[in-house]
């Protein structure tokens, strides 16, 4: 490997090519994604992990998987055990290793971390999970005896599936609605393949169909014959995890111009541009300069899909670079594939001509001043320091939040003042008896992984409300 090419993980790990482990040019590469490392090396990282009594890293973990013994096992050569051990904790391994913001949890948390550089715990976690899809040996999760209850789940993204995978375990019937034509919400269809390779979510959908699920795709729930209303009544329980999927307007002068979109809008007409089969083909954005404005993974994303449309791709922020929400290992790797990133930036206002076409953006400075209620420094302006960026095309990654179709037409359900389904706490239970949610619509966009977490206890609150233990 040449030193001027190699890539590193947050520990120093090398990412290699899983099949051919060696280098390829991350850019140019459409299996970039499959980037992970050879047995030997795996082997060589999990030694590192000294095994503390008291696991910090579990600790960081939003699921507290017990990462110290499936390490032991890599570090052993026992790769399809190690990968056994994860599947009885997390089915969604290849899922989150690759996702998950290690750097803020279980790596973070790594006592290693603290005086050099921690445990490369995704990259094994990945490792382990690719190993064993590549290989064949997926584990098939074992469920109980029949209960006789039948449930339903609107929505097949992350938390879709883990709580449809739960109830199955758990021996109920399940039956999923997804509105789409598609499955895996976000994993499909907001996250390009580079990072999250889509035979990774088919697979996991097979494996659910294998375990006796029931998938309707092409039915959205929300108007007759499938409102919320009648979904209850024909089912003993009702799960709703549709997710966070309407965009967050900036209230500026000009967001509604020619080659204005949103990310959602963008990463999902580039994905669906790559599907095999006329019925899938959707033409995907052609621009040559693009602005995304937003600070979080999704704008990194996108900012690294317009390269891959072959445009200039800079990302505009109002705070500065080192407050970005998003991954530092991801802005890194933005940056070295050519993206610019602005910080200190904050739109005015859109530009565009008499045929309504965007030109550019008017900016202008800021720095940043006192905490606000949550915390987080507010960006000033600067006086007379306005300026413009020239584009032809600008991407708002400004955020979402929860569609309103459910609750328009089913007056039980009861909505928090910013959208989000209101819920109780501890059982995720909503204001309509044996409806439950979970995940963004609940928590509004968050991590995937918090909202696989919260799709667990949604499922075993539902078997508690199903087997009369809860009301």
């Amino acid at each position: 490997m040449s030193s001027e090419n190699k890539k590193l993980t947050a520990s120093g790990l090398p990412r290699m090519d899983v099949h051919e482990c060696t280098e390829k040019i991350r850019i140019t590469d459409d299996g970039e994604a499959y980037y992970g490392i050879t047995k030997k090396a795996a082997m060589a990282e999990a030694s590192r992990c000294l095994h503390c009594p008291k696991p910090r890293c579990q600790i960081g973990c939003p699921k507290h998987i017990n990462i110290p013994e499936f390490v032991y096992e890599i570090a052993n050569g026992n790769v399809a055990e190690a990968a056994k051990k994860l599947a009885t904790q997390s089915t969604m391994s290849a899922i989150c290793g690759r996702l998950c913001n290690q750097s803020k949890q279980c790596e973070g948390s790594c006592v290693l971390g603290i005086r050099g550089k921690p445990v490369a715990i995704g990259a094994l976690e990945r490792f382990a999970a690719d190993y064993v899809r590549i290989n064949g040996h997926t584990h098939i999760p074992e469920c109980k005896p029949p209960t006789g209850k039948h449930t339903a789940i609107i929505g097949l993204g992350p938390a879709g599936i883990t709580a449809a995978e739960k109830l199955s375990e758990m021996g109920h019937a399940v039956e999923v609605f997804e509105g789409r034509d598609l499955p895996g919400g976000v994993t499909m269809y907001g996250i390009p393949e580079f990072r999250l390779p889509r035979e990774i979510v088919f697979e996991r959908i097979s494996l659910l169909e294998k375990m006796g699920v029931n998938i309707h795709y092409g039915i959205g729930i929300g108007e007759p014959p499938y409102s919320l209303d009648e979904l209850r009544e024909r089912y003993d329980s009702v799960l709703v995890a549709t997710g966070a999927w309407r965009p967050i307007t900036m209230y500026i002068a000009g967001e509604y111009a020619k080659g204005v979109y949103t990310s959602n809008e963008f990463l999902a007409r580039f994905n669906l541009s790559t599907m095999a089969g006329d019925r899938m083909m959707v033409s995907p954005i052609h621009a040559e300069n693009v602005i995304t404005i937003g600070g979080g993974n999704v704008a990194i994303d996108t900012s690294r899909v317009a390269l891959r449309c072959g445009a200039k791709s800079t990302v505009v922020y109002r705070r500065s670079v080192e407050e970005m929400p998003a991954r530092a290992d991801e802005i890194e790797i933005a940056r070295s594939e050519g993206v610019e990133i602005i910080g200190n930036t904050l739109q005015k206002k859109i530009l565009y001509n008499k045929t309504g076409n965007v030109y550019g953006i008017e900016c202008v400075k800021t720095q940043m001043g006192e905490p606000d209620a949550s915390g987080r420094r507010v960006p000033v302006e600067i006086e007379g320091s306005e300026f413009v960026l020239n584009c032809d095309t600008v991407i708002l990654s400004t955020g979402s939040k929860p569609r309103d179709r459910l609750a328009r037409n089913c007056m039980h359900l009861k909505l928090n003042p910013n959208g989000t389904i209101a819920v109780d706490p501890q059982t995720l239970q909503t204001s309509m008896a044996g409806v439950f949610a979970c995940g963004d619509v609940v928590t509004g966009p968050l991590t995937i992984v918090g909202a696989m977490v919260q799709a667990k206890q949604a499922a075993e609150s539902m078997d508690k409300y199903l087997r009369g233990e809860l009301q």
